[in-house]
């Protein structure tokens, strides 16, 4: 079995596993949202979040790469990931981890603030009829979710956010499926890991930042 084969078969497997981990959440207390093959992709106020996709999305191709090399080459060879790409997975971990501290934070002092789903304002003591109920839908990733603004106009650090990550992942697919001497992971070089650094800092700041309420 080729290297790609092998990648491509341990992307799917990975792929699977969320799926199924999405199906076996089950929903929570005194909140609509119905588990599906996505819900590993929903945040604690139930929106489809930005940062789960990145963390899922860079898990899942760094680790389908040790798979396949350690399957082809050996363990060894596996174990010597590029520091560009720790750096990347380590970034975005970490900017999922900040992103979520700043969430908490924030439906703590002002949930009727915030766009959420069927439960979430009443388990913070907000009454529903002052608040704005939506469902889980992918395009979330993009919106605003609090202030006068929430779901209806888009956030352009989390749109940056999204389009680099598409395009860094379609990059790594097109280098690893690359025929090639030596199984290896992709060289992305220091410049992706900074662009990628400034882009989560710029989302954090954005997301730390209080939304007006006023249209």
């Amino acid at each position: 079995m080729t290297f790609q084969t092998t990648w491509i078969l341990s992307l799917l497997a990975y792929l699977l596993a969320c799926a199924l981990a999405g199906l076996a959440i089950p929903q929570r207390d005194n909140m609509v949202a119905k588990s599906s093959w996505t819900s590993l992709l929903l945040d604690n106020r139930g929106r489809c979040s930005l940062n789960r996709l990145q963390v899922i999305a860079w898990t899942g191709l760094i680790l389908a790469t040790f798979l396949a090399i350690a399957i082809n080459v050996g363990l060894a060879q596996a174990s010597n990931i590029d520091n560009e790409l720790l750096v990347l997975i380590g970034i975005s971990g970490t900017s999922a981890t900040l992103a979520g501290a700043i969430k908490d934070n924030k439906n703590t002092l002002g949930a009727d603030q915030i766009a959420g789903i069927q439960g979430f304002h009443e388990s913070f003591g907000v009454r529903p009829d002052a608040t704005k109920v939506v469902a889980p839908r992918f395009l979330q990733m993009i919106l605003e979710e609090e202030g006068a603004g929430a779901d209806k106009i888009v956030n352009v650090a989390k749109f940056q956010n999204l389009i680099l990550l598409v395009t860094f992942c379609v990059v790594y697919v097109v280098i690893v499926l690359q025929p090639a001497q030596e199984p290896k992971y992709p060289n992305f070089g220091q410049q992706v890991a900074w662009l990628s650094g400034i882009s989560y800092g710029s989302y954090l700041g954005q997301k730390a930042t209080p939304k007006s309420t006023k249209p």
